[in-house]
């Protein structure tokens, strides 16, 4: 395993309406495709969709990641048009990524709620 020094990152959470589904799977597909922004060694995306089988509902989210101090990384453009209902992705200095996790992960779960929408 190699260990990378972190000293600045843009990302976050970014949150979707269930009626962006197709955009935000077209999006994380162009992303994937080769010269997406795959290929970045320095970018990283966590790409989700949540599903609450009890209340039929389902929630789009993203944490994207790019280490270094660009506030808009070439390799996340496919996201960039994607309209988000709320994100927090911006850059981040060190003692913020340490933090960041558990409060992205915390994000999500009051984030479903206020953002799911209901299947048909």
């Amino acid at each position: 395993m190699t260990t990378v020094l972190v000293t600045q990152l843009c990302g976050g959470l970014a949150v979707y309406q269930l009626t962006s589904l197709d955009s935000y799977v077209n999006a994380i597909a162009n992303y994937m495709a080769p010269g997406g922004g795959i290929e970045d060694p320095l970018a990283a995306i966590d790409a989700s969709v949540g599903v609450a089988p009890e209340n039929r509902t389902l929630t789009l989210f993203n944490i994207p990641f790019h280490r270094g101090p660009d506030p808009a990384p070439k390799s996340f453009a496919p996201l960039s048009n994607l309209p988000a209902v709320q994100s927090d992705a911006r850059l981040r200095g060190i003692s913020q990524v340490l933090h960041l996790t558990q409060v992205t992960l915390s994000s999500i779960f009051e984030l479903i709620g206020a953002f799911s929408g209901v299947l048909e």
